[in-house]
């Protein structure tokens, strides 16, 4: 009996190193805590020149380098911060735009340019994308 829970300990001692070896996540020495996620802040900034629409229309989006959408939600008149997150840590791009849902072809008087940033993306930390409304598309 003894000599059974003795056998026991040790094999779940070495299952634990494995796994350990196996993924270097799970030992203690990795700088990037497991726990938490990324967080990414997009401000809408006012522009006291620029009519920002009433109409839910628009969505705020944040997506990776290949289209890939980490979250999006409706634009909501009078809210100018939107949070969004995803399990980290990831090394790419990430891109925050306002995406015009169109109906017939109307034309919007609001648009701002998508913001980007790239590098490696930590747990627990936020990362800002800063939108500027104008009257304007780009050329």
């Amino acid at each position: 009996m003894k000599t059974t829970k003795i056998l026991s300990v040790l094999s779940l001692v070495l299952i634990a190193f494995a796994a350990s070896a196996i993924n270097p996540k799970l030992s203690s020495n990795n700088p990037q805590p497991l726990t938490g996620n990324i967080k990414y802040k997009v401000v809408i900034h006012a522009n006291a020149s620029v009519s920002i629409p009433t109409a839910n229309n628009f969505w705020v989006v944040l997506s990776d380098g290949n289209g890939r959408r980490i979250g999006s939600t409706h634009f909501e008149f009078g809210i100018d911060t939107y949070y969004f997150s995803e399990a980290g840590p990831v090394s790419g791009s990430r891109i925050a735009r306002v995406v015009i849902e169109s109906h017939g072809g109307a034309v919007s008087p609001f648009y701002c340019n998508p913001d980007a940033k790239w590098g490696t993306f930590r747990n627990g930390a936020t990362y800002q994308f800063n939108m500027y409304p104008r009257t304007s598309v780009p050329d």
